[in-house]
């Protein structure tokens, strides 16, 4: 098995991830609104009694402000704008992977067998009013533990002219595929949608549901963390490897009536070709607090609809 990259959750792709255990679902030792929480904002004013919407979480660690020092991190900012701009409580229930863990869930297979498995997830997932879904990061040609491009057998040394185009294509849609069913699970669970042809909840007596995905970022330009990735052979692969990746994301998201929060052109630049050093921790990995303000902020600009 390649060595872990620094603070990073990694996951194996094999048939066996339908059988993997539910993730732990709670970090304590942080502000961050991780487990099942109330967020907490003095300005949000007071709703009926029992009277909330609950958020829920599914993902890999990017989301959780571990590395982040006296952060709370883009899924509690995001909670608490929610509740100043809407009056309503959010219930945050974070079924996210945890930085360092050794119970696996970093990527999209590992969702899925999550969501397929877990009868506390099924639950959270069938009464939630917000979804947010970080995915993704684990699941690009030189992230993914399997090699699929036999580019790093010594990781975290990568052979970045093994990235080539044909395996990105192939690992995009391999993504793209499982981030599908994915959704398709949560229509299911939610038992609507804003599919076509499918008539939201609020029409079919049920409450509808916000669905957001945060786009994945290039890590790599810059990154003086791992050894050689702060060089002009990772620029291309991973420029477009994170391109496709972001579109797969956005286009999926869409065709199951959700958005996607783009966080890529906002860390890596308008052309996607820029370091995103001042938005990540110090192990260049996980984000700092000006990138969980920068996720929070495109979560916020997306609105809150379908819910009313």
């Amino acid at each position: 098995m390649r060595a872990a990259r620094p603070q990073l959750v990694w996951t194996v792709r094999v048939a066996g991830l339908i059988g993997l255990a539910a993730i732990l679902a709670a970090c304590s030792g942080n502000a961050a609104a991780t487990g099942s929480q109330r967020a907490s904002d003095s300005s949000a004013e007071p709703t009926a009694a029992g009277e909330a919407w609950n958020l829920v979480v599914l993902g890999d660690s990017t989301n959780r402000p571990d590395s982040c020092d006296g952060c709370a991190g883009y899924v509690s900012d995001y909670a608490q704008a929610i509740e100043r701009q809407t009056g309503m409580a959010v219930n945050v229930q974070n079924d996210s992977a945890i930085r360092l863990s050794n119970v696996p869930g970093g990527d999209a297979s590992a969702l899925l067998a999550q969501i397929l498995t877990s009868p506390s997830i099924r639950r959270d997932i069938t009464a939630a009013d917000i979804i947010v879904i970080s995915v993704g990061f684990n699941d690009t040609p030189w992230g993914r533990l399997d090699d699929p491009c036999n580019a790093a057998p010594r990781f975290p040394v990568v052979r970045w002219s093994a990235i080539t185009p044909g395996c990105t294509d192939r690992v995009v849609a391999d993504y793209k595929h499982t981030l599908d069913e994915i959704l398709t699970q949560i229509d299911t669970l939610r038992g609507c949608g804003e599919m076509p042809g499918v008539p939201p909840c609020s029409e079919r007596g049920g409450r509808d549901t916000v669905i957001r995905i945060v786009t994945v970022y290039n890590a790599t330009i810059g990154d003086t963390v791992d050894p050689g990735w702060n060089s002009p052979a990772a620029v291309a692969p991973t420029t477009r490897g994170d391109d496709m990746m972001v579109h797969a994301q956005c286009e999926v998201v869409r065709f199951h009536g959700g958005r996607c929060a783009d966080i890529y052109h906002v860390m890596n630049g308008p052309r996607a070709n820029q370091p995103a050093a001042a938005y990540l921790a110090q192990d260049y990995t996980h984000l700092n607090l000006r990138g969980h303000q920068a996720a929070a902020a495109a979560l916020i600009r997306l609105g809150l609809a379908p819910l009313r």
